[in-house]
């Protein structure tokens, strides 16, 4: 928990602590605690860390497999990266930075790669990690992506990977398909022993914490590793409990089960309680944006879909949708990012500017009836939206945009599609503006939904200036050519609008206030930085005012 302490709360706190601990004089000291529930009463501000203690967080019943690398869900993501690591990990603003790799150079322009791996590093089980382990594994993934019947989500890394071989025990060689720095991020899957053939059980990892015990589909201890490269976790232990959904989860929080929750639930903020349970967003890499069919006459034009984003209150529909559980975005690319530039941020909502734009472009009420007709003849956009019976957040956003396009005169009309339908009518360009949700990779690379070329590029949009704008992209190699084509890209997006962008939704971590330092927190990453964590303890804000 960041806090800012003045001089006259120091002064404050010192002076308590004194009277404190000659009121305590008298006492023995007391032992660790082993349970996790959360102290009762009011959680001071903590500056120094103490070591100790446990926490309990949850896992899937049914994972599905445990196999590391073919996780199933965000919970078990979140999981192994407690065990595991990878070469590459990401600092608090989504920028490669070393893991199991102490660093990566390229002499050829981003055709060859090589990985120099830490000479410290032990897995759980005492052995050294080697580029065999790195080898294996990449075997694995190459394994799986072979096999159409076996999916992981790291298998991608074979769409940039041409071949990669052991150059010695600490230098692994990486070519790539196409020049570029895409690998970097590409290789943060979790790296295993040599000895580990893809089974069912969990092997031995290099991460913070280590497997104590494992009772598949009820429970799982985990010890804080005391060899690790990274600094030792202050949390001792943590006990992992099994659970069978969501709620199910933020049910055993709430009786004091459990401590800390990844939830994907819009309510989930709603069980903070002052000094008792905190609440924080997590960023993750789902954006959601309209794709406008830009071979319709009725979208064609850049000026028309800045009319139609201009005339919609994203604001609105984050607030009332998904209860503030996402992030205004004109890019394609999380706020949270070195790559992100604010100076993108160009259509805030204004019905003025909207009616504005749509006047220049022939829009009148000739009828008088409320809507606009173009040039005389009426008009009406065609929406389309996936059907999902779990979770209509999507499909109400739609409606609700069709309302705030009917405030400046555009009659709209939504059609919820299931998903063959849905997938058939963006591929046959049946429609006018499309809801659309991305998974955007590490590396912010879009040209698979913006490339003339790109497998889901529904809007039909085809521009040379684009196509090289999202190829320097990818082809950047030093970071301030990264950050560079990143912005000239980001420019063009937000001028042309191929596609619209709306906003990257949030889940929410929820964990008891005894937590300390929990920072950096992520989708798919919420223990990034877990060594910095520790337990508030009766007595620890003695401590932290410096009295012995």
């Amino acid at each position: 928990m960041r806090s800012t302490i003045i001089l006259v709360r120091k002064c404050l706190a010192i002076c308590f602590a004194i009277l404190l601990i000659c009121s305590l004089a008298a006492c023995g000291s007391q032992g660790e605690s082993q349970s996790t529930p959360p102290p009762s009463g009011t959680v001071a501000p903590v500056e120094v860390p103490t070591n100790g203690g446990s926490i309990g967080i949850v896992m899937p019943q049914d994972p599905g497999n445990w196999n590391p690398l073919r996780p199933q869900t965000r919970e078990i993501v979140d999981l192994y990266g407690l065990i595991y690591d990878g070469l590459v990990r990401f600092d608090e603003e989504m920028r490669p930075i070393p893991g199991l790799a102490q660093d990566w150079t390229t002499e050829d322009e981003g055709t060859t790669w090589k990985f120099k791996l830490r000479s410290d590093v032990v897995f759980h089980d005492g052995s050294a990690l080697t580029t065999a382990d790195v080898v294996k594994t990449l075997d694995l993934l190459k394994s799986y992506a072979d096999n159409s019947r076996v999916d992981s989500i790291y298998e991608g890394v074979f769409d940039l990977i041409d071949s990669y071989s052991a150059e010695d025990e600490t230098t692994l060689m990486v070519k790539v398909k196409v020049p570029g720095h895409r690998i970097i991020s590409a290789m943060s899957f979790p790296i295993l022993p040599r000895s580990y053939g893809g089974g069912d059980n969990l092997p031995a990892g290099t991460g913070p914490y280590s497997i104590s015990s494992l009772e598949k589909g009820k429970s799982m201890v985990l010890s804080a590793n005391a060899n690790g490269w990274r600094r030792q976790p202050y949390i001792s232990t943590i006990n992992v409990t099994a659970v069978p959904d969501t709620a199910a989860a933020l049910s055993s929080l709430d009786a004091n089960l459990v401590n800390l929750v990844h939830s994907t639930l819009l309510t989930a903020s709603r069980y903070r309680q002052k000094d008792l349970i905190n609440t924080v967003p997590l960023m993750t890499q789902e954006y959601e944006c309209i794709v406008p069919n830009v071979y319709r006459s009725a979208v064609s034009s850049p000026e028309m879909r800045k009319a139609i984003l201009y005339a919609i209150d994203r604001g609105e529909i984050i607030s009332s949708i998904y209860l503030s559980n996402a992030v205004l975005v004109d890019v394609p690319v999380t706020p949270d990012s070195y790559l992100y530039s604010s100076s993108t941020f160009t259509y805030e909502y204004s019905t003025a500017r909207a009616q504005e734009l749509l006047s220049g472009l022939g829009f009148a009420d000739d009828d008088g009836d409320g809507y606009l007709e173009k040039s005389g003849a009426s008009f009406k956009l065609n929406i389309i939206v996936n059907e999902n019976p779990g979770a209509n957040t999507r499909a109400d956003a739609a409606r609700l945009v069709a309302t705030q396009l009917g405030r400046v005169g555009l009659r709209a009309e939504v059609s919820v599609l299931p998903w063959e339908e849905y997938t058939k009518a963006l591929q046959n360009g049946n429609f006018d503006l499309a809801f659309c949700g991305f998974d955007i990779g590490k590396d912010f690379d879009v040209s698979f939904f913006l490339h003339s070329a790109g497998a889901n590029n529904y809007s039909h949009y085809s521009s040379t200036q684009l196509n090289n704008l999202l190829d320097a992209y990818s082809g950047a190699v030093t970071e301030s050519e990264i950050k560079q084509a990143s912005l000239a890209l980001q420019r063009y997006l937000v001028d042309e609008l191929p596609v619209m962008s709306l906003y990257f939704r949030t889940n929410t971590l929820v964990y008891h206030s005894m937590i300390q330092g929990v920072t950096m927190a992520r989708d798919k990453n919420v223990f990034k930085a877990v060594e910095q964590w520790y337990i508030y303890r009766e007595g620890d804000d003695i401590k932290a005012g410096g009295v012995q």
